[in-house]
This record gives C-alpha cells, structure tokens and sequence, in this order.
C-alpha cells in the first residue's frame, strides 16, 4: 500500500479510491509524510473534471495500487502559507483530500489578487461562463 503503514496515526480526510470502477468515498487516510524533494499542501479546491471521472472508472490515469486518493490537482497552500495550483502528485495521494503530496516545485503561484482588504473575494466569470439572454 504504497508506504502507507497502519501504524501512521495521524489521519486526514480524502475521496477514496479502493479498486477501479468504484465511486471514491469519503474515509480516512494517514497524512502525507514528506520526503526529499516532496512537500505538503493544505488543499483548498479541488475540481472534480472529466480526467477525475476517467481516473475512478479505471479509464485513464489508472492507480498502479490502491487505495488511492482522487484527483490529479488542486489549489492549497504550502507550509510558508504561499498559495498555489498543484499537480505532480506522490502516490497515493491524490488531490481531493485535506493535504496532498507533491513533488518539490509541481506547482504554480497563485496571486492574491481578488482579495479585498475586509477578508471578501472578488470572483471573475468570464464571459464563456456566463448564461445568455434569452437561453436556458
């Protein structure tokens, strides 16, 4: 089980992969434990996209073992409280869970813009996003 021993304590909360082909469930999971060239994320967003889907379904991106934590990026913040858009991730640790596992430097910056100074965040839709008139 990739490392993952029984008597690592400290747990976190993930979407869960047990076999391919199965719907991910919410359980616990030991936390990550970083290594040389690693680092931990505390995860913030994670989207669920149709290579997510693939990914459970046993399509595409298929775990080499299970369990396995779904999702293959996310967005979090890193131990000096940088914020960043991850990928790169350290099996089994997938990106719908509480922290995730990264290879050091799988990441980009993600900027503080869109915050305000009373704690508010400022969302952008983009046009593509947005219903048209006169359409459901």
């Amino acid at each position: 089980m990739w490392g993952v021993t029984p008597a690592m304590t400290d747990q976190m909360y993930a979407a869960m992969l047990d076999r391919a082909g199965q719907a991910p469930r919410y359980e616990l999971f030991p936390e990550p434990v970083p290594t040389a060239g690693e680092a931990v994320v505390t995860v913030t967003a994670a989207a669920l996209k149709p290579s997510d889907r693939l990914m459970a379904r046993g399509v595409h991106y298929v775990p080499a073992a299970f369990p396995q934590v779904a999702g293959l990026d996310g967005v979090g913040a890193l131990a000096d409280g940088s914020r960043v858009a991850f990928f790169g991730l350290v099996p089994p640790y997938g990106g719908m869970a509480q922290r995730a596992l990264v290879r050091r430097g799988a990441w980009l910056p993600v900027p503080d813009w869109g915050r305000t100074g009373d704690g508010r965040r400022i969302v952008f839709v983009p046009p593509s996003a947005r219903p048209r008139r006169g359409r459901s």
